[in-house]
This record gives structure tokens, sequence and C-alpha cells, in this order.
């Protein structure tokens, strides 16, 4: 994994810099700076934010696992620490990419509402096992329930009816989930 992400990649051999030095070792990643990297590399006006998206979630992965790696082998992460980075990591590709697709499904199709029409609806994707304690490990794959609050059918950004339910939605929008965050691809 390391080989062939360097070979990829070599701009990454910062996160494991300072070998010879492993009290200067770099720093666990955090959720914030997950959170950052996605949105200091995913524009807002990409052409095509789903594949960018996917790219760059593949990025943080790799750079993430590196450090990691090297922190672990140095002797400067505990398992709580490397589990944390893990789970960490999975919630991170989750949320945006959940965030991602809410949005693009919601300019196609409108957005979910309760059955009265009055509330808004939202997939709730819960993260179960190892995620939902968060102690996921390096080869830790992941198990999500996704759940909704009622039925209902979609309405327009100009107030007219969706074609879709509610159910049909949020099918639709696990399933692109599910392959955003496990497609293999170059990256």
């Amino acid at each position: 994994f390391v080989r062939r992400s360097l070979d990829a990649h070599p701009d990454m051999i910062s996160e494991l810099e300072s070998a010879e030095l492993p009290a200067q070792a770099p720093a666990a990643w955090d959720r914030s700076s997950m959170d950052a990297f996605v949105r200091k590399h995913c524009p807002s006006d990409d052409a095509d934010p789903e594949a960018r998206l996917e790219k760059v979630l593949r990025w943080l992965r790799a750079r993430v696992m590196l450090r990691c790696f090297a922190r672990d082998l140095r002797g400067q992460a505990s398992l709580e620490e490397v589990c944390r980075c893990m789970s960490d990591l999975a919630d991170c590709a989750i949320s945006h990419g959940q965030q991602l697709l809410e949005r693009l499904l919601h300019a196609q199709y409108g957005e979910p509402m309760s059955e009265d029409g009055l509330r808004p609806q939202r997939l709730i994707v819960l993260g179960m096992g190892k995620l939902g304690g968060m102690e996921l490990n390096v080869s830790s794959d992941i198990d999500l329930i996704f759940v909704y609050a009622e039925d209902g059918q979609l309405r327009r950004s100009d107030g007219s009816a969706g074609s879709l339910s509610n159910h049909e939605f949020f099918a639709r929008l696990g399933r692109r989930l599910i392959a955003l965050l496990d497609q293999t691809t170059a990256d």
C-alpha cells in the first residue's frame, strides 16, 4: 500500500517525513484537518463534483493511512489513536459524500418532504459495529444502515411535486453513496 501510494503520488512523502527523527514525525490527522483537506480540494464550481469528491476522498485516505502507518510503526500512535483516525476518516468520507449527493439529487429531483408536506426529510446514516463504536482499524470495512423519518413526496424548488417518493429518493442516495465510497478507481 505504501509503495503503491508513493509511486502514484510522490508528493505524499511528506506524510512519512522525519523517519530518522521520530520525535518530529507529523501529528496524527484529526477530523477537522480531514474536513479542511476535502473542502480545499473540492471547489464549489467543479464541473463534475461527484467525480472530484471521489478522487479527493481517495487522496485523503492515502495520506491519512500513510501517516497513521508511519506513526504506528514508530511507536508514536496508540491503538486508540489509530482506531480514532480510521473512524474519523470513514465518518468524514460518509459525511462529505452524503452532503454532496443530497445537494445533487435535490437539484435533480426535488427535496424529500414529510407526508403532510411541511417538513424536509433527511437520510440518517448509522455506522454499525466498529464504526459505530469508533473502533475501526486499518483493515476494517464499514457497515451502514440508512433510515429516514417518514414517507412522503419530493417537492421541487418551484413548489411543484417531484416525481419520486421519499423511499425512491433515499434508495438512490444510498446506492450512490455506497458507490462513491466503495468503487475501486485509479486513485
